[in-house]
Protein backbone atom coordinates (compact mmCIF):
# COMPACT_ATOMS: atom_id res chain seq x y z
CA UNK A 1 0.00 0.00 0.00
CA UNK A 2 1.57 3.45 -0.48
CA UNK A 3 0.67 6.32 1.42
CA UNK A 4 2.55 9.87 0.17
CA UNK A 5 1.73 13.26 0.35
CA UNK A 6 -1.16 11.76 3.26
CA UNK A 7 -2.83 9.17 0.97
CA UNK A 8 -4.05 6.72 2.94
CA UNK A 9 -4.84 4.13 0.60
CA UNK A 10 -4.17 3.18 -3.73
CA UNK A 11 -7.45 2.91 -5.71
CA UNK A 12 -7.89 -0.70 -5.28
CA UNK A 13 -7.78 -0.11 -1.17
CA UNK A 14 -10.51 2.25 -1.65
CA UNK A 15 -12.69 -0.01 -3.80
CA UNK A 16 -12.03 -2.32 -1.21
CA UNK A 17 -13.26 -0.35 1.79
CA UNK A 18 -16.01 1.02 -0.11
CA UNK A 19 -17.08 -2.62 -0.40
CA UNK A 20 -16.55 -3.43 2.80
CA UNK A 21 -18.54 -0.47 4.27
CA UNK A 22 -20.99 -2.06 1.63
CA UNK A 23 -20.54 -5.36 4.21
CA UNK A 24 -20.97 -3.87 7.14
CA UNK A 25 -23.47 -0.58 7.08
CA UNK A 26 -25.84 -1.82 4.32
CA UNK A 27 -24.36 0.72 2.10
CA UNK A 28 -23.87 0.99 -2.08
CA UNK A 29 -20.25 1.13 -3.16
CA UNK A 30 -19.87 4.10 -5.51
CA UNK A 31 -18.88 4.86 -8.06
CA UNK A 32 -18.93 1.43 -8.94
CA UNK A 33 -15.95 -0.81 -11.10
CA UNK A 34 -16.21 -2.79 -14.12
CA UNK A 35 -15.19 -5.98 -12.96
CA UNK A 36 -12.49 -6.25 -15.29
CA UNK A 37 -10.90 -3.21 -13.75
CA UNK A 38 -9.95 -4.71 -10.56
CA UNK A 39 -7.83 -7.04 -9.17
CA UNK A 40 -9.44 -9.32 -7.28
CA UNK A 41 -6.81 -11.55 -6.59
CA UNK A 42 -4.75 -8.77 -4.49
CA UNK A 43 -7.65 -7.29 -3.07
CA UNK A 44 -8.39 -11.02 -1.49
CA UNK A 45 -4.64 -10.94 -0.24
CA UNK A 46 -5.06 -7.88 1.30
CA UNK A 47 -8.63 -8.27 2.39
CA UNK A 48 -7.22 -11.93 4.22
CA UNK A 49 -3.97 -9.85 5.87
CA UNK A 50 -6.04 -7.35 7.03
CA UNK A 51 -8.65 -9.59 8.88
CA UNK A 52 -11.87 -7.90 6.60
CA UNK A 53 -11.86 -11.02 3.95
CA UNK A 54 -16.05 -12.31 4.75
CA UNK A 55 -16.73 -7.81 5.31
CA UNK A 56 -15.93 -6.81 1.79
CA UNK A 57 -17.48 -10.48 0.20
CA UNK A 58 -20.67 -9.14 2.31
CA UNK A 59 -20.26 -6.38 -0.20
CA UNK A 60 -19.32 -8.14 -3.01
CA UNK A 61 -22.65 -9.97 -3.17
CA UNK A 62 -24.56 -6.76 -3.04
CA UNK A 63 -22.99 -5.65 -5.70
CA UNK A 64 -25.12 -6.19 -9.64
CA UNK A 65 -23.95 -9.62 -11.66
CA UNK A 66 -21.50 -7.90 -13.89
CA UNK A 67 -19.24 -6.34 -11.43
CA UNK A 68 -18.76 -8.99 -8.76
CA UNK A 69 -15.49 -11.17 -9.64
CA UNK A 70 -15.55 -13.80 -12.17
CA UNK A 71 -16.77 -17.36 -11.53
CA UNK A 72 -13.27 -18.71 -10.95
CA UNK A 73 -12.15 -15.72 -8.23
CA UNK A 74 -15.35 -15.52 -6.64
CA UNK A 75 -15.10 -19.57 -6.05
CA UNK A 76 -12.16 -19.19 -4.67
CA UNK A 77 -13.46 -16.34 -2.02
CA UNK A 78 -16.66 -17.65 -1.59
CA UNK A 79 -14.59 -21.15 0.20
CA UNK A 80 -12.65 -18.69 2.01
CA UNK A 81 -15.16 -16.58 3.52
CA UNK A 82 -17.28 -20.49 4.15
CA UNK A 83 -14.41 -21.55 6.69
CA UNK A 84 -14.65 -18.10 9.04
CA UNK A 85 -18.74 -18.56 8.73
CA UNK A 86 -18.17 -22.50 9.78
CA UNK A 87 -16.25 -21.55 12.22
CA UNK A 88 -18.11 -19.05 13.61
CA UNK A 89 -20.78 -21.23 13.74
CA UNK A 90 -18.99 -23.77 15.29
CA UNK A 91 -17.90 -21.46 18.03
CA UNK A 92 -21.23 -20.64 18.79
CA UNK A 93 -22.07 -24.56 19.49
CA UNK A 94 -19.16 -25.02 22.09
CA UNK A 95 -20.35 -21.86 23.46
CA UNK A 96 -23.69 -23.63 23.99
CA UNK A 97 -22.37 -26.29 25.42
CA UNK A 98 -19.91 -24.65 27.84
CA UNK A 99 -22.57 -22.53 29.00
CA UNK A 100 -24.63 -25.50 30.00
CA UNK A 101 -22.23 -26.70 31.79
CA UNK A 102 -21.25 -23.30 33.83
CA UNK A 103 -24.74 -22.82 34.79
CA UNK A 104 -25.08 -26.38 36.21
CA UNK A 105 -22.12 -25.25 38.34
CA UNK A 106 -23.78 -21.73 38.95
CA UNK A 107 -21.15 -20.28 36.93
CA UNK A 108 -21.49 -16.75 35.41
CA UNK A 109 -19.62 -16.08 31.94
CA UNK A 110 -18.81 -12.96 30.11
CA UNK A 111 -18.21 -13.05 26.98
CA UNK A 112 -15.54 -10.20 25.40
CA UNK A 113 -13.87 -9.75 22.29
CA UNK A 114 -15.13 -12.47 19.19
CA UNK A 115 -18.37 -13.03 19.16
CA UNK A 116 -19.43 -11.04 22.10
CA UNK A 117 -18.45 -7.94 18.92
CA UNK A 118 -19.64 -10.37 16.66
CA UNK A 119 -23.29 -9.04 17.66
CA UNK A 120 -22.86 -5.64 16.96
CA UNK A 121 -22.67 -6.61 13.17
CA UNK A 122 -25.06 -6.97 10.83
CA UNK A 123 -23.91 -10.17 9.71
CA UNK A 124 -22.09 -12.14 13.22
CA UNK A 125 -20.98 -14.92 11.02
CA UNK A 126 -18.86 -12.83 9.11
CA UNK A 127 -16.41 -11.63 11.85
CA UNK A 128 -13.34 -13.33 12.04
CA UNK A 129 -12.36 -14.91 15.94
CA UNK A 130 -9.71 -17.29 16.33
CA UNK A 131 -10.75 -18.38 19.45
CA UNK A 132 -13.45 -17.91 22.83
CA UNK A 133 -12.77 -15.24 25.38
CA UNK A 134 -14.08 -14.81 28.69
CA UNK A 135 -14.35 -13.98 32.32
CA UNK A 136 -15.82 -16.27 34.95
CA UNK A 137 -15.60 -13.60 37.79
CA UNK A 138 -14.37 -15.32 40.82
CA UNK A 139 -14.64 -18.94 39.06
CA UNK A 140 -11.45 -18.71 36.73
CA UNK A 141 -10.21 -22.11 38.69
CA UNK A 142 -13.34 -23.73 38.43
CA UNK A 143 -13.56 -22.81 34.87
CA UNK A 144 -10.58 -24.57 34.26
CA UNK A 145 -10.88 -27.67 36.45
CA UNK A 146 -14.47 -27.90 34.06
CA UNK A 147 -12.63 -27.52 31.01
CA UNK A 148 -8.81 -27.33 30.61
CA UNK A 149 -8.41 -30.53 29.39
CA UNK A 150 -6.70 -30.82 25.60
CA UNK A 151 -3.37 -28.43 24.63
CA UNK A 152 -3.25 -26.41 27.95
CA UNK A 153 -0.80 -23.00 28.24
CA UNK A 154 -1.06 -20.74 31.24
CA UNK A 155 0.20 -17.81 31.66
CA UNK A 156 -0.39 -14.28 34.44
CA UNK A 157 -3.19 -13.65 32.62
CA UNK A 158 -5.18 -16.44 30.88
CA UNK A 159 -5.32 -20.16 30.43
CA UNK A 160 -5.35 -21.13 26.88
CA UNK A 161 -6.92 -24.88 26.01
CA UNK A 162 -9.23 -26.88 23.13
CA UNK A 163 -12.49 -27.79 24.21
CA UNK A 164 -14.31 -29.72 21.27
CA UNK A 165 -12.48 -28.51 18.57
CA UNK A 166 -12.40 -24.79 19.34
CA UNK A 167 -9.44 -22.98 21.71
CA UNK A 168 -10.86 -21.27 24.67
CA UNK A 169 -9.18 -18.78 26.61
CA UNK A 170 -10.23 -18.16 30.48
CA UNK A 171 -9.36 -14.69 31.84
CA UNK A 172 -7.99 -14.57 35.24
CA UNK A 173 -7.84 -10.52 34.10
CA UNK A 174 -8.76 -8.91 31.42
CA UNK A 175 -5.40 -7.52 30.58
CA UNK A 176 -1.39 -7.95 30.64
CA UNK A 177 -0.02 -6.45 33.78
CA UNK A 178 2.92 -4.65 32.55
CA UNK A 179 2.57 -1.00 32.79
CA UNK A 180 1.26 1.24 35.20
CA UNK A 181 -1.71 1.98 32.33
CA UNK A 182 -2.68 -1.77 32.15
CA UNK A 183 -2.96 -2.13 35.69
CA UNK A 184 -5.06 0.60 36.09
CA UNK A 185 -7.42 -0.21 33.13
CA UNK A 186 -7.75 -3.93 34.59
CA UNK A 187 -8.84 -1.91 37.92
CA UNK A 188 -11.09 0.27 35.87
CA UNK A 189 -12.76 -3.02 34.23
CA UNK A 190 -13.11 -4.51 37.14
CA UNK A 191 -14.63 -1.87 39.22
CA UNK A 192 -17.85 -2.14 36.29
CA UNK A 193 -18.60 -5.58 36.58
CA UNK A 194 -21.91 -4.40 38.78
CA UNK A 195 -22.84 -2.90 34.94
CA UNK A 196 -22.38 -6.13 32.81
CA UNK A 197 -25.80 -7.05 30.46
CA UNK A 198 -27.02 -10.23 29.92
CA UNK A 199 -27.83 -11.21 26.79
CA UNK A 200 -30.98 -13.26 25.89
CA UNK A 201 -28.26 -15.92 25.48
CA UNK A 202 -27.54 -16.60 28.60
CA UNK A 203 -24.03 -14.77 28.62
CA UNK A 204 -22.87 -11.56 30.02
CA UNK A 205 -21.05 -8.72 28.12
CA UNK A 206 -19.66 -5.43 29.33
CA UNK A 207 -21.27 -2.57 29.26
CA UNK A 208 -20.76 0.14 26.69
CA UNK A 209 -18.08 2.08 28.15
CA UNK A 210 -15.98 -1.16 29.13
CA UNK A 211 -16.34 -2.30 25.64
CA UNK A 212 -14.80 0.97 24.84
CA UNK A 213 -11.98 1.01 27.06
CA UNK A 214 -10.96 -2.57 26.60
CA UNK A 215 -11.09 -1.91 22.75
CA UNK A 216 -8.31 1.01 23.31
CA UNK A 217 -6.61 -1.30 25.61
CA UNK A 218 -6.50 -4.19 23.15
CA UNK A 219 -5.20 -1.64 20.12
CA UNK A 220 -2.36 -0.47 22.22
CA UNK A 221 -1.11 -4.02 23.36
CA UNK A 222 -1.29 -4.61 19.97
CA UNK A 223 -0.07 -1.27 18.82
CA UNK A 224 2.96 -2.40 21.20
CA UNK A 225 4.00 -6.05 19.98
CA UNK A 226 6.46 -5.69 17.05
CA UNK A 227 5.60 -9.69 16.73
CA UNK A 228 1.73 -9.40 16.40
CA UNK A 229 0.90 -5.81 14.80
CA UNK A 230 -2.39 -4.81 14.36
CA UNK A 231 -4.52 -5.70 11.18
CA UNK A 232 -7.54 -3.21 10.13
CA UNK A 233 -9.91 -5.56 11.64
CA UNK A 234 -9.19 -3.33 14.72
CA UNK A 235 -10.36 0.06 13.25
CA UNK A 236 -13.40 -1.65 11.55
CA UNK A 237 -14.72 -3.04 15.13
CA UNK A 238 -14.19 0.39 16.77
CA UNK A 239 -16.07 2.18 14.02
CA UNK A 240 -18.57 -0.44 14.85
CA UNK A 241 -18.33 -0.67 18.35
CA UNK A 242 -18.85 3.54 18.43
CA UNK A 243 -21.46 3.39 16.08
CA UNK A 244 -23.17 0.82 18.20
CA UNK A 245 -22.79 2.40 21.11
CA UNK A 246 -22.43 6.26 21.18
CA UNK A 247 -26.27 7.30 21.80
CA UNK A 248 -25.39 4.66 25.30
CA UNK A 249 -22.54 6.45 26.24
CA UNK A 250 -22.30 10.18 27.76
CA UNK A 251 -19.25 11.81 25.84
CA UNK A 252 -18.14 14.04 29.19
CA UNK A 253 -18.38 10.85 31.38
CA UNK A 254 -16.09 8.88 28.98
CA UNK A 255 -14.19 11.69 28.66
CA UNK A 256 -13.01 11.87 32.71
CA UNK A 257 -12.56 7.75 32.12
CA UNK A 258 -10.28 8.24 29.61
CA UNK A 259 -8.52 10.86 31.57
CA UNK A 260 -8.31 9.56 34.14
CA UNK A 261 -6.86 5.90 32.72
CA UNK A 262 -4.32 8.59 30.49
CA UNK A 263 -5.83 6.96 27.10
CA UNK A 264 -7.41 10.04 25.41
CA UNK A 265 -4.84 10.20 22.81
CA UNK A 266 -5.61 6.60 21.85
CA UNK A 267 -9.15 7.16 21.80
CA UNK A 268 -9.15 10.27 19.53
CA UNK A 269 -6.43 8.25 17.16
CA UNK A 270 -8.82 5.55 16.89
CA UNK A 271 -11.70 7.47 16.23
CA UNK A 272 -9.41 9.63 13.52
CA UNK A 273 -8.64 6.04 12.14
CA UNK A 274 -12.27 5.33 11.75
CA UNK A 275 -13.27 8.44 10.27
CA UNK A 276 -10.35 8.64 7.39
CA UNK A 277 -10.99 5.25 6.51
CA UNK A 278 -14.67 4.73 6.89
CA UNK A 279 -16.04 7.63 6.58
CA UNK A 280 -17.42 7.61 10.04
CA UNK A 281 -17.83 10.42 12.43
CA UNK A 282 -18.72 10.92 15.97
CA UNK A 283 -18.54 14.51 16.77
CA UNK A 284 -19.60 14.32 20.24
CA UNK A 285 -16.34 12.51 21.06
CA UNK A 286 -13.97 14.35 19.25
CA UNK A 287 -11.70 15.80 22.16
CA UNK A 288 -8.78 16.22 20.45
CA UNK A 289 -7.33 17.07 16.80
CA UNK A 290 -5.22 14.13 15.61
CA UNK A 291 -2.74 14.16 12.64
CA UNK A 292 -3.81 12.62 9.55
CA UNK A 293 0.12 11.60 9.51
CA UNK A 294 -0.48 9.67 12.82
CA UNK A 295 -3.00 7.55 10.96
CA UNK A 296 -0.83 6.87 7.96
CA UNK A 297 2.09 5.35 10.75
CA UNK A 298 -0.89 3.44 11.89
CA UNK A 299 -1.62 2.27 8.35
CA UNK A 300 1.81 1.37 7.32
CA UNK A 301 2.63 -0.62 10.77
CA UNK A 302 -0.83 -2.48 9.70
CA UNK A 303 0.79 -3.01 6.30
CA UNK A 304 4.11 -4.74 7.28
CA UNK A 305 3.09 -7.04 9.51
CA UNK A 306 5.21 -10.01 9.24
CA UNK A 307 5.00 -11.82 5.95
CA UNK A 308 7.32 -14.81 7.17
CA UNK A 309 5.23 -17.77 9.40
CA UNK A 310 9.07 -17.90 10.70
CA UNK A 311 8.20 -16.93 15.22
CA UNK A 312 10.86 -14.66 16.30
CA UNK A 313 12.29 -17.40 18.68
CA UNK A 314 13.29 -19.30 15.29
CA UNK A 315 15.12 -16.84 13.56
CA UNK A 316 18.57 -16.17 13.43
CA UNK A 317 20.13 -13.25 15.72
CA UNK A 318 20.62 -11.43 13.12
CA UNK A 319 17.54 -11.27 11.83
CA UNK A 320 15.57 -10.98 15.13
CA UNK A 321 18.19 -7.78 15.90
CA UNK A 322 17.36 -6.35 12.00
CA UNK A 323 13.51 -6.99 12.67
CA UNK A 324 13.55 -4.70 16.06
CA UNK A 325 15.67 -2.07 14.32
CA UNK A 326 12.80 -1.82 11.38
CA UNK A 327 10.03 -1.66 14.08
CA UNK A 328 11.66 0.93 15.83
CA UNK A 329 11.89 2.85 12.88
CA UNK A 330 8.37 2.07 11.99
CA UNK A 331 7.21 3.22 15.84
CA UNK A 332 9.05 6.99 15.11
CA UNK A 333 5.53 8.78 14.55
CA UNK A 334 3.81 6.96 17.28
CA UNK A 335 5.91 6.49 20.79
CA UNK A 336 3.48 9.37 21.54
CA UNK A 337 0.57 6.82 22.11
CA UNK A 338 2.37 4.14 23.66
CA UNK A 339 2.63 3.31 27.19
CA UNK A 340 6.35 2.98 27.11
CA UNK A 341 8.86 5.71 25.99
CA UNK A 342 11.61 5.47 23.05
CA UNK A 343 13.86 4.19 25.62
CA UNK A 344 11.16 1.99 27.26
CA UNK A 345 10.65 0.02 23.86
CA UNK A 346 14.60 -0.22 23.41
CA UNK A 347 14.58 -2.13 27.42
CA UNK A 348 11.64 -4.25 26.24
CA UNK A 349 13.09 -5.25 22.61
CA UNK A 350 16.46 -6.31 24.07
CA UNK A 351 14.41 -7.73 27.28
CA UNK A 352 12.90 -10.08 24.48
CA UNK A 353 15.82 -10.98 22.75
CA UNK A 354 17.62 -12.07 25.59
CA UNK A 355 14.55 -14.04 26.96
CA UNK A 356 14.58 -15.84 23.03
CA UNK A 357 18.19 -16.20 23.17
CA UNK A 358 17.89 -18.01 26.47
CA UNK A 359 14.82 -20.19 25.16
CA UNK A 360 16.49 -21.06 22.20
CA UNK A 361 19.41 -22.59 24.32
CA UNK A 362 17.77 -24.80 27.11
CA UNK A 363 14.83 -25.91 23.75
CA UNK A 364 12.38 -24.35 25.96
CA UNK A 365 8.80 -24.58 24.48
CA UNK A 366 7.16 -21.28 23.33
CA UNK A 367 3.87 -22.67 25.21
CA UNK A 368 5.59 -22.89 28.74
CA UNK A 369 6.40 -19.60 30.70
CA UNK A 370 10.31 -19.10 31.55
CA UNK A 371 8.79 -18.70 35.18
CA UNK A 372 7.20 -22.20 35.02
CA UNK A 373 10.45 -23.51 33.62
CA UNK A 374 12.30 -22.43 36.12
CA UNK A 375 9.65 -23.84 38.81
CA UNK A 376 9.84 -27.43 37.47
Amino acid sequence: MMKENEVLFDGLEEYMIALLRCGILDEKPMPLQPSSRVDWDRMMDIASSQGILAWVWDGIVKLPKEFQPPRQQAINWGLSVQEIWDRYHKQKQVLVRMLEVLHQNNIRLLLFKGIALSELYPSPHSRPSGDIDFYLFGDYEKGNALFAKDNVTKTNKRTGFDYKGVHIENHRIFLNAYTKMQVNAIKFLEGTLDDVVLTKDGYYIMSPTACIIYQIMHFIAHLDDTSNPLSFRFIVDFGVTMNYYQKQVNPNELKLSLDNLKITNVFCLLLKLVETTLGMTFESFLYKEVSTKDCIAVINLMDNRPKQNVPLIKRRFSDRLFFYFDQYKKYDQLFKYLPQSRIGFIVESIREMISISIRRILKISPNISLSDYIKR
